[in-house]
């Protein structure tokens, strides 16, 4: 079974043109859990702006976990920019 990859980092790219071609990802990991990973990446046009990038790792039928995935998500929404936080730019799901 493949993983299903939620990415937290900035994904303003259209439906034609792909992650890799618009967004450079640093290959060393920042930090890494049990589900995730975390890597520094950049706007290839804007590569003085830097994000961090947290790729999350289930399973594909984990259904529980994406849940708490979403949920987390959503949470991150509703307190928006909030100086005491990292703020979720935008979020990325794909296969």
């Amino acid at each position: 079974m493949g993983n299903r990859l939620f990415t937290l980092c900035p994904t303003d790219f259209s439906e034609d043109e792909a992650f890799d071609e618009l967004w450079d990802v640093d290959d060393k990991l920042l930090g890494s859990g049990k589900f995730s990973t975390v890597h520094l990446c950049w706007k290839k046009e804007d590569p003085a702006t830097r994000y961090a990038l947290k790729v999350l790792n289930t399973g594909e039928d984990d259904f529980s976990a994406i849940a708490r995935i979403k949920e987390e998500i959503e949470i991150m929404q509703i307190l928006g920019q909030h100086p005491g936080i990292i703020t979720l730019v935008d979020v990325d799901e794909s296969m």
